[in-house]
């Protein structure tokens, strides 16, 4: 362990929070470098559960994304794909695209949400 490190169980150096490896990490369960936030891997990402490099906000993989649970590169939006997108479009289901975006739905609890349920007779 380098001693420019803080917190523990840290590989790598200039470290601070705790089970990161890399180099310059803040935070947790970081890998790669220079990320800031919880459970990101790559380098230079902020936020959560990033993917990829370059990403801010959460739940991004590929590179240069902004926003929230985005995939693809240089997306600065929500839960879009592809590359280059700013705003948000409309949903894609069964590889057909619908008329409504996320927004417009009601979205279940999950707790309430089944694929199949059994109906008694």
């Amino acid at each position: 362990m380098n001693d420019t490190n803080t917190g523990k169980e840290n590989s790598g150096s200039g470290n601070s929070g705790s089970w990161n490896s890399g180099y310059r990490n803040s935070g947790y369960r970081n890998s790669g470098d220079r990320n800031s936030g919880y459970r990101n891997s790559g380098d230079w990402n902020s936020g959560y559960r990033n993917s990829g490099d370059w990403n801010s906000g959460d739940g991004n993989s590929g590179d240069w994304n902004s926003g929230y649970g985005n995939s693809g590169y240089g997306n600065s939006t929500d839960r879009e794909t592809g590359i280059f997108n700013t705003t948000q479009g409309k949903i894609r289901c069964f590889n057909k695209e619908t008329d409504v975006s996320w927004d417009d739905i009601n979205h279940p609890d999950f707790d309430e949400f089944y694929l199949n349920k059994w109906i008694p007779e």
